[in-house]
C-alpha cells in the first residue's frame, strides 16, 4: 500500500484530498505539528506529499528539510504544493520551492485526474536512473 502525507494547519482544508487519496488505494497521515512532519519525512517512507502553501508560510524550516532530504529518498516521494495563489502545474513556481507539482485549490475537484498524470510522470521521468541503480546493485 502506498503511503501519504497531507501536511496542513486546518483538517478543513484536507477533507476532499483525504477521500480522494483513500479511493485510490493511499493509506493517509496526517501531520501539523513542525517536530512530526520533520521526523515523518525523514524516518517514514511516503510515496505522495501533499503541503498546504498556506502551511509553509508559517513553517519555512519544512521547505529547507525537503530541499536537504537525500536524493535516493527524495526520488521515491512525490512532492505536490496545495496554493491558492499559484496556477496549478506551474513548473517555475515547483522548481523554485522544490516540490514537484502545484496545485491551485480551486482544481481540487480534479485532483484525481491531475494526480495520475503526475504520478504517470514521475515514474516515467525515473524509470530508466531505477533500473541503471537495479543493475548496479545486482553487480
Amino acid at each position: 500500500m502506498n503511503l501519504a502525507l497531507i501536511i496542513a494547519d486546518q483538517t478543513s482544508q484536507i477533507e476532499t484530498l483525504d477521500q480522494t487519496l483513500a479511493s485510490l488505494g493511499y493509506q493517509i497521515d496526517m501531520c501539523k505539528e513542525e517536530r512530526d512532519v520533520i521526523g515523518k519525512l525523514s524516518n517514514s517512507d511516503y510515496r505522495l506529499v501533499l503541503v498546504m502553501e498556506d502551511y509553509l508560510n508559517g513553517h519555512p524550516n519544512i521547505e529547507k528539510h525537503i530541499f536537504y532530504l537525500p536524493q535516493e529518498k527524495r526520488r521515491n516521494m512525490l512532492f505536490i504544493l496545495i496554493s491558492n495563489h499559484h496556477k496549478t502545474l506551474d513548473s517555475f513556481i515547483a522548481f523554485s520551492k522544490n516540490f514537484n507539482v502545484v496545485m491551485n485549490v480551486s482544481d481540487l475537484p480534479k485532483f484525481s485526474e491531475i494526480l495520475n498524470i503526475t504520478v504517470s510522470c514521475h515514474n516515467d521521468l525515473y524509470r530508466g536512473f531505477k533500473k541503471i541503480r537495479e543493475k548496479e546493485e545486482f553487480l
